[in-house]
């Protein structure tokens, strides 16, 4: 870990001593050494969670000792105003890599989101089955009205059909006032199936929530979920009751959440009890938390009647107060499985000063097979030094080239699948960007 601190003080260093200008992006790593052991087998792993608001990134990547990327495969892109535009999931398939969930992103001119599109692929051999769902949103801010139809992919016609729609309405004060659930839904059907209505106390918290059915033929037809809070606002119960028309009341108990703090106002447990008609009041699950002096929560766990449960219990570093380890387990009732977590911080800087003649060259392909091009914001004649470096900062390949167009041609790049980083330099300009090698 010492050489991680060592790393973070001369980027530190740097900045101050003004090498490197304040607009530096740093991209923060964690890495996970971790021994992961169920009932059936034991194993080591690492995974990686990074963390960076722009570009492409990769989150929860799980690698083998030579930095191949083993396991489940999280990878984002971000627009130029760094809004989410799209995330795909993938796993392996003997040695293969197959994308099994893509969530697309788009939006307005404003940045509000028009429509979110999830996909999901299974395969059979070489052929791929998809389905998918999606939302499609409209908001109308004279009418302080929000549109979002819900869509369902239909695998037969191989398009988007609209499957229901939420209409939200909100008061004057932007807070949410009602929706309006309508299925099924399309250009000819309207079809009223549910309606819920929120009010609000004086400080804005939440005071009840009405909800109606109309679809059901049952006199229990409607219910209401109360809010309490004790002088500090903070929240102590919901009680859910539905309609009993024999007392025309909110009377017939169903659901009760409490929650518990400490003098520090620190969430202590969470609790959930059914209405277990006539025996009363059972307890479902629960959640429990606990704090160190500095009030870090260095456990948690949750229990759910009668399957299972999980629990975490971490350590702090005592220089950085970052966590150090994370201990976890998950179990149901004939299951068990735990990992046990040591983690690594990382500090790389990703680009530099706005000024930088090298701030917006472009990596392509990226993922790359080991076979990139390197475009280039401009041409001239000076040497530029490329490097290559692993998360670790291992400098796995270097190079000095006087360019003669635009675009630099690397097919000498025999590493591993894994996430990488390549720099190029020259007097009074250096930047830094991702490469991704499946």
């Amino acid at each position: 870990m010492k050489s991680i601190y060592v790393r973070i003080l001369l980027i530190l260093s740097l900045i101050s001593n003004g090498a490197i200008s304040q607009s530096l992006q740093v991209d923060s790593v964690v890495i996970r050494h971790c021994f992961y052991e169920s009932y059936v087998s034991s194993h080591y792993g690492m995974q990686i969670d990074s963390f960076y608001n722009g570009g492409l990134i990769y989150n929860s990547s799980f690698l083998d000792s030579a930095g191949n990327i083993l396991g489940d495969q999280t990878v984002y892109s971000y627009s130029a105003t760094n809004m989410l535009v799209h995330k795909t999931f993938s796993q392996l398939y003997n040695s293969v890599r197959r994308i099994t969930n893509e969530e697309i992103y788009q939006y307005n001119t404003g940045d509000s989101l028009t429509l979110q599109t999830m996909l999901r692929y299974s395969y059979s051999g070489s052929t791929q089955y998809t389905y998918g769902y999606g939302y499609r949103h409209n908001y109308n801010p004279a009418l302080l009205q929000d549109t979002i139809i819900n869509l369902d992919y239909n695998t037969s016609t191989q398009v988007f059909d609209d499957n229901g729609m939420n209409l939200m309405i909100y008061d004057q004060s932007g807070k949410l006032a009602r929706i309006d659930h309508y299925y099924p839904y399309n250009s000819t059907t309207h079809t009223l199936e549910l309606t819920n209505w929120y009010a609000y106390l004086p400080n804005d918290s939440l005071n009840f929530i009405l909800r109606k059915d109309y679809t059901t033929s049952s006199s229990f037809d409607s219910s209401i979920y109360k809010y309490n809070y004790d002088a500090s606002n903070y929240l102590l119960s919901i009680v859910n009751n539905n309609w009993d028309p024999a007392d025309t009341a909110f009377t017939w108990d169903n659901y009760l959440t409490k929650y518990y703090y400490d003098a520090s106002h620190n969430l202590l447990a969470r609790t959930v009890n059914w209405y277990f008609h006539p025996a009363g009041w059972e307890l479902e699950d629960s959640t429990w938390y606990s704090y160190d002096g500095q009030n870090r929560l260095i456990d948690g766990g949750s229990y759910s009647y009668p399957h299972g449960g999980s629990s975490t219990h971490t350590t702090y570093d005592p220089l950085s107060n970052y966590t150090d380890s994370l201990n976890q387990c998950v179990w149901g009732t004939s299951t068990r499985d735990c990992s046990s977590c040591k983690l690594e911080y990382h500090s790389i800087p990703v680009g530099v000063s706005e000024n930088s003649e090298l701030k917006n060259f472009t990596v392509f392909p990226n993922p790359s097979e080991g076979r990139i091009q390197i475009l280039l914001p401009q041409t001239d004649q000076k040497t530029i030094s490329i490097s290559i470096t692993d998360i670790q900062s291992k400098v796995l390949y270097i190079k000095n080239i006087e360019p003669t167009s635009a675009i630099i041609t690397l097919d000498d790049l025999n590493f591993s699948s894994g996430f990488y980083f390549i720099t190029l330099s020259k007097i009074g300009s250096s930047s830094t960007k991702k490469l991704i090698i499946q």
